[in-house]
């Protein structure tokens, strides 16, 4: 597996999985390649799980176009009347509901207050 590192003005350091399932060590300028790997190696454990967490999260959202296409057709019928559900309970009034195809991001609210939700939701339990 390789390690990038990014290396910013930040103060601690931080350890991710990318798409690629490379690990992504965010660090400070300041922190020596040497303390660099004494964290990801002290975190090893961490990281071969998350490198798993994410190939099981990149199977999913794997699919055809025929397959999204199905999941927005999904999305469009159930999303909104879970939002007309849930905003009669809150008194609410959403100006929109939209559905996209965000991968990394389930859903989002405007400062206009329209809700976007993405299909891939419906993957999962309603």
């Amino acid at each position: 597996m390789e390690i990038k590192i990014i290396r910013s003005n930040r103060k601690t350091l931080s350890l991710s999985v990318d798409d690629e399932l490379n690990a992504l060590v965010r660090a400070p300028f300041y922190v020596s390649s040497e303390r660099i790997n004494a964290f990801v190696s002290s975190n090893a454990k961490w990281l071969e799980h998350a490198v798993k967490r994410k190939e099981t999260q990149l199977e999913k959202y794997n699919l055809t176009d025929v397959q999204v296409n199905d999941l927005i057709i999904r999305a469009k019928e159930i999303i909104p009347e879970r939002v007309d559900y849930y905003a009669q309970i809150m008194d609410l009034k959403p100006t929109g509901v939209k559905i996209s195809k965000a991968k990394k991001r389930f859903g989002s609210c405007s400062n206009k207050n329209s809700l976007c939700f993405s299909c891939y939701l419906m993957l999962y339990p309603i």
